[in-house]
């Protein structure tokens, strides 16, 4: 009892003036001496080496923090490793840090400007301590903004928000400031709102709605472009600009869509064969802004010619009948399909109806898979016979000329994939069309 002890030197010891310190030396070995001084003065004195496997102090990162004058929510969040038991000391301790004990303490922002803070970090096992500096810049930010609001289906058609009228969702919508600079893009959620936040205040924005496949835009801007219960998109989707003023919340910025009209509701199409001559009826229970029908016929059912047009009935909701009669169908399959026309150019085309008309000059066509040939037979000698094969999608695979006065042509073919290929057979008097299955074995 009574001695007193001295390490020299004290770097790297957790107290040097007792006898068994902890010694943190990093990645090199340390020598150390130790003297003992008893009552009387009597000294000894002994030397030791601390090797390279002795603990590390705890290494600390701090990031930057950079802030807004006036915000609330700013912290360090500092990275210590080896994970630990450590202790925690910010300085300075002046009031502006929520707890200068804790790991990451609550900064109280009192100015702009760039602040430094230390902290330090000790090993609650080893009492080796480590410290770093953690920076905070703070700037005059301006005061952000909110917008957004609320997409429906305008059932009425009247291009206000109506009760009962529901949001649609799953749409996206984008912000474009004034530069056409695309700052902020979401989606409308189950009830159809959607929102905007942290905007930096400024003139002239628009936002982009999209909308479902099958509806428009309903009418723009009704009670005035400063309603809050009105649609504010155009028949693109873009809304009138507005200005976001700094800490504003905008909440009137809505669409409102409508269901679009289908132009005809076509009930049924026929074509049927009566002495050699086609009549085709046409049935539509609903019509909107229909102008007129083109009845079209093909040999290939590709290429397709107009041969006649019957008006439409404008809009209407009662039903009407239409027909038109081919006095000259061709021989061989005729493809018959209708093109409807609205007042504003746009059409749609309905199915397509095949009709036969068999030509009384030729018995039969057919396929000869021992030949590799196509046979045909005509009823009497025909003269200056012209033969051509087409492919399914109209490419022309041969073409041939028959000499005078036969009663049957061998049509010789060449490697064919098996499939469904189309045979024309013309000369000054007939004109026929078959559908032929080909199947090579």
């Amino acid at each position: 009892t009574g001695i007193q002890y001295q390490w020299a030197p004290v770097t790297g010891l957790s107290n040097a003036t007792i006898a068994n310190p902890l010694a943190c030396v990093g990645a090199f070995s340390a020598s150390y001496t130790l003297t003992a001084t008893d009552i009387n003065g009597c000294t000894a004195s002994a030397a030791l080496v601390v090797g390279v496997t002795s603990i590390p102090a705890p290494q600390i990162t701090i990031p930057s923090v950079t802030a807004c004058l006036g915000d609330n929510n700013a912290v360090f969040n500092p990275v210590i490793t080896p994970a630990g038991s450590y202790s925690y000391l910010w300085s300075p301790d002046n009031g502006t840090l929520s707890n200068i004990y804790s790991l990451n303490p609550g900064i109280i922002i009192t100015g702009t400007g760039n602040t430094q803070y230390l902290l330090q970090v000790t090993d609650n096992v080893t009492g080796c301590s480590s410290t770093a500096i953690g920076n905070l810049v703070v700037s005059t930010c301006p005061v952000l903004a909110t917008t957004g609001n609320f997409m429906w289906f305008d059932k009425n058609e009247d291009g206000i928000q109506d009760p009962g009228e529901w949001g649609v969702s799953g749409v996206n919508v984008k912000l474009y400031n004034n530069v056409g600079f695309n700052v902020s893009s979401t989606v409308t959620d189950v009830n159809g709102v959607y929102y905007f936040g942290d905007i930096p205040p400024g003139n002239n924005y628009y936002a982009i709605f999209n909308k479902p496949t099958g509806y428009s835009f309903t009418i723009q801007n009704v009670g005035g472009i400063a309603a809050t219960n009105n649609s504010k998109a155009d028949v693109t989707g873009r809304t009138n600009n507005f200005n976001i003023a700094p800490g504003a919340d905008i909440s009137d910025i809505d669409a409102g869509i409508k269901m679009d009209p289908i132009p005809v509701t076509l009930l049924n199409f026929t074509a049927v064969l009566h002495n050699r001559e086609v009549l085709l009826h046409w049935q539509t229970t609903a019509e909107y802004n229909n102008q007129y029908f083109d009845v079209e016929r093909s040999n290939d059912g590709i290429n397709f010619i107009t041969i006649g047009r019957v008006n439409g009935n404008g809009t209407t909701s009662l039903p009407h009948d239409y027909s038109l009669t081919d006095v000259h169908p061709l021989t061989g399959t005729n493809y018959y399909r209708l093109k409807q026309v609205d007042l504003d150019a746009h059409y749609t085309y309905s199915h397509i109806v095949p009709v036969q008309l068999d030509n009384p000059e030729i018995v039969s066509i057919y396929f000869n898979s021992q030949g590799n040939s196509i046979e045909v037979i005509f009823n009497k000698k025909q003269d200056n016979i012209h033969l051509m094969l087409y492919g399914a999608n109209g490419q022309l695979i041969k073409y041939t000329t028959a000499e005078k006065n036969i009663n049957t042509y061998s049509f010789e073919l060449p490697t064919l994939a098996t499939g469904i290929y189309m045979l024309r057979v013309t000369n000054d008097k007939l004109t026929f069309t078959k559908k032929l299955f080909i199947n090579k074995r």
